[in-house]
């Protein structure tokens, strides 16, 4: 694998791990800077039409490259994914309304903050180039109380973001972007998309393949999904989403019970697929 990450071997220390590798084929590049790096990979998803964007969260110090990317591409939603203990890390933007600070030549400026929920926070951002006049305006939408290699701690909070995700890249036509960040952009970002592509099969009358979908995000952002937790945890996001939208026939009420408690079993051992 090491011979298909040399971007990222290149620039180990912008990099949160040494052990969460991207690959240079799916690497986001920064136009006319061939030596400028971002740890942010464009993954496409099964079932959908367009890419997105999975990434980590900018280290200190790398952030004007980080919102150079984001301009570039047109990104308009972002998901951070973020444990309590982790909030420290997302400092790339100010917290507080009127805000405002210049990475280098990028100017981040907070529009509006709306306290959505106990897990949620959604920051309104103004991002603009210096020396350009056309700025781009994108909601960033942080989620704590997300352990690294667990699971959401509310799966109503984050089913209901997987549905709006799913939604937007859905309905978009591919010029805006997506984005999802986690601290090494593979574990819990992993999760967040794998579970959208699941609810994408099941709104298109498909059954979903969590296997596959998994598979397939792996192979353009290894670790993706990094846990067996979390792999168990999209069959229950999925069933949780299932019995939301279904009335679930009697005969198969038990047997879904049996299955809910024997993944929930799973997903109380810390065992990780990481390889």
């Amino acid at each position: 694998m090491e011979r298909d990450c040399q971007m990222w071997k290149k620039n180990f220390t912008k990099n949160q791990s040494d052990t969460f590798p991207i690959l240079d084929a799916t690497l986001v590049k920064i136009q006319n800077a061939p030596d400028d790096y971002v740890n942010l990979s464009s993954i496409k998803v099964p079932h959908v039409i367009h890419p997105v964007l999975m990434g980590q969260i900018p280290k200190k110090g790398c952030e004007e490259d980080f919102w150079k990317a984001t301009f570039q591409e047109n990104v308009v939603v972002v998901y951070v994914l973020v444990s309590g203990g982790e909030t420290d890390k997302v400092q790339f933007f100010p917290n507080e309304a009127g805000g405002f600070i210049y990475h280098g030549n990028m100017f981040v400026n907070i529009r509006k903050v709306d306290k959505m929920d106990d897990e949620r926070t959604r920051f309104t951002i103004e991002i603009l180039p210096n020396g350009m006049s056309n700025s781009n305006i994108l909601d960033v939408y942080v989620h704590t109380g997300w352990e690294p290699f667990a699971v959401p701690v509310k799966y109503a909070n984050t089913t209901r973001s997987v549905v709006d995700m799913m939604n937007f890249v859905k309905s978009s036509n591919g010029t805006e972007k997506l984005m999802i960040l986690s601290q090494n952009g593979s574990g819990r970002a992993g999760f967040f998309v794998s579970l959208g592509a699941a609810f994408c099969c099941l709104n298109d009358l498909l059954e979903p393949n969590i296997v596959e979908i998994v598979k397939t995000i792996r192979l353009q952002r290894p670790h993706s999904v990094a846990s067996l937790k979390q792999y168990a945890s999209l069959y229950l996001c999925l069933i949780y989403y299932i019995k939301k939208k279904c009335i679930i026939p009697e005969a198969l009420k038990a047997k879904l019970e049996d299955v809910t408690k024997a993944l929930e079993t799973v997903i109380r051992e810390d065992l990780s697929i990481m390889f």
